[in-house]
C-alpha cells in the first residue's frame, strides 16, 4: 500500500482568515476539500498529515489518522504532497511513472517528492512548516526534478475564481450524473444528464435545477425547496438545504449542513453556516459555523470596476488581479442584520458584529461590536456562543476545538491591539 503524507508549507498565511482553525489540505474548491481530493485521486493510500502544531489532536481526533511526530516510524516509499496543491485527477499516473527518488515542480514551486530515503528527517523538516523556497533548496539536491503543468492557485481568491472549473473537472473525471433522491412532480431540468442527485435528496416541486451552463451536484440529504433556481456548475455538500426562492448563481461549492437563502453566486463555504435570509453573497470564501444576518451583503465589484486589494494578514495589501473579489470570513463569525462589506472585506475568527452598515474592510480575529466601536470579544463569551450554536447541527463542541479557540485568541491578540483598531478594552458582560 503506498504511503501519502499530505505537509503545509508557510504558503497557508496567504489564505487567512480561513487557515485560522483549518489547516490548507482542509479548504475546500470544487467538490472536495484538498484532502478529500488526494484521497481520491489515491484510491487506497495510506494517508498521514503534517501541519502546525496546534492542529495535532484535532486532526486526529476529525480524520483518525497520524500526524506529524506519529509519522516518524515509517518505513518504505512515501509520497510527500503540498496540502495547498490541488492535484489533477491523473496524478497518480505521473507519480507512478516517476523514478524512486523525484520532486515533483509547477512553475518552480514543489507539489510534492518520492522518496524512500531520510524518512524520518524529512518528517521532522516538514514539522517546522518551511516556506517554499527552503524546500526546494533542501530537495533539489537529492531527487530527479519533474515537472507538472498545473495552474498554481496562490490565494485564497485564487480558489473562488477557479472553483467553476473545479466543479466542472470534479464532475467529469471522478463521477458520474445519476438521480437517486427524490424529485417531486414539478420540478424542472434544463440539461437533465448533468445533474446529480444523491441518495436520500429531495427536490420539491417548482425548483429549477439548470445546468446548461455546468453540472449540479446535490449530495446526499441535502433538501432543495421550492420556488428555487440553482444554476451549473454547483455544488451542494452533505444534508444543506437550499430555502425557498434561493437563486444559487454558478460557481458555488456549499459545504455540508448549510442553509442558505436570498442570492448566492461564485462563493465557497466550508460548512454548517446559516445565510437563510435575503442578501447577496458573491466571489466570496466562508468559513464553518459562520452566521449572516438578514440582508448581509456583500459588495464585489468596486463602481469603477478597478482591482481590487485584499489585506491578507492585516498589514499587507496584496493586488489580486481582478475586478470581483468579495469577502473572507473566519469560523464561528457572525454577522447582524443589514451588514454590508466592501470589496475585498477580510473578517477574521469568532467576531460578532452588530448594528449593520459598511463594516470595516478588515476585522481581527474575536473582535465584538458596531461599525463605529470594536472591542475585544471575551473568549469565554465566544466558546458559549459556539456550545450554544454546535447542538443545532447535531454537534457538541470538543475538548479539542476549545484548545484551537484559545489558541487563536492568544495567536490574534497582538493583530487587535498593535494595529489600534480597538481601544484597548475588554468585553466585560
Amino acid at each position: 500500500m503506498r504511503n501519502i503524507i499530505i505537509f503545509e508549507t508557510s504558503t497557508w498565511k496567504n489564505y487567512l482568515p480561513i487557515t485560522l482553525a483549518h489547516p490548507v489540505f482542509e479548504l475546500r474548491i470544487g467538490n472536495f476539500t484538498n484532502l478529500e481530493r488526494y484521497q481520491a485521486v489515491f484510491k487506497d493510500a495510506n494517508v498521514g498529515l503534517i501541519s502546525r502544531a496546534y492542529f495535532n489532536q484535532i486532526l486526529k481526533e476529525t480524520h483518525l489518522l497520524r500526524v506529524n511526530e506519529d509519522l516518524f516510524g515509517l518505513e518504505g516509499e512515501i509520497l510527500f504532497m503540498n496540502g495547498s496543491i490541488h492535484p489533477p485527477n491523473n496524478f497518480s499516473e505521473v507519480v507512478d511513472a516517476a523514478p524512486e527518488e523525484s520532486i515533483f515542480l509547477a512553475a518552480g514551486k514543489v507539489l510534492g517528492f518520492k522518496t524512500s530515503k531520510n524518512i524520518a528527517e524529512k518528517v521532522e523538516i516538514l514539522t517546522k512548516i518551511p516556506s517554499e523556497n527552503d524546500l526546494l533548496r533542501i530537495l533539489v539536491r537529492e531527487a530527479k526534478a519533474v515537472d507538472v503543468k498545473l495552474d498554481m492557485l496562490n490565494y485564497i481568491w485564487d480558489l473562488v475564481n477557479q472553483n467553476p472549473t473545479f466543479i466542472e473537472e470534479d464532475f467529469k473525471g471522478l463521477y458520474s450524473s445519476k438521480r437517486a433522491g427524490i424529485v417531486d412532480d414539478g420540478v424542472y431540468f434544463y440539461n437533465k444528464d448533468f445533474v446529480h442527485i444523491g441518495k436520500t435528496a429531495k427536490v420539491d416541486s417548482g425548483a429549477i435545477l439548470d445546468a446548461r451552463e455546468g453540472p449540479i451536484w446535490l449530495s446526499g440529504g441535502v433538501h432543495v425547496h421550492p420556488n428555487t433556481v440553482i444554476t451549473g456548475p454547483a455544488y451542494v455538500g452533505w444534508r444543506s438545504e437550499i430555502l425557498a426562492g434561493a437563486k444559487i448563481h454558478p460557481g458555488c461549492s456549499i459545504g455540508p449542513q448549510c442553509k442558505i437563502g436570498g442570492e448566492i453566486e461564485q462563493s465557497i463555504l466550508l460548512g454548517y453556516s446559516n445565510k437563510s435570509h435575503e442578501g447577496y453573497i458573491g466571489h466570496s470564501y466562508i468559513g464553518e459555523w459562520v452566521n449572516l444576518g438578514a440582508l448581509t451583503t456583500t459588495s464585489d465589484l468596486k463602481n469603477n470596476y478597478s482591482e481590487i486589494k485584499v489585506l491578507v494578514d492585516g498589514s499587507n495589501e496584496i493586488p489580486t488581479g481582478h475586478i470581483k473579489i468579495g469577502s473572507f470570513i473566519g469560523d464561528h463569525t457572525k454577522l447582524g442584520i443589514g451588514t454590508l462589506l466592501n470589496s475585498g472585506t477580510v473578517i477574521g475568527f469568532s467576531a460578532n458584529l452588530f448594528g449593520g452598515g459598511m463594516c470595516p474592510k478588515y476585522v481581527p480575529s474575536f473582535s465584538w461590536g458596531t461599525k463605529d466601536e470594536l472591542v475585544e470579544y471575551k473568549l469565554d463569551k465566544a466558546i458559549e456562543t459556539a456550545e450554544v450554536v454546535l447542538p443545532r447541527r447535531g454537534k457538541k463542541l470538543s475538548n479539542n476545538q476549545r484548545d484551537i479557540f484559545k489558541i487563536i485568541y492568544n495567536n490574534t491578540k497582538t493583530d487587535r491591539f498593535d494595529r489600534n483598531i480597538f481601544l484597548g478594552k475588554e468585553l466585560v458582560k
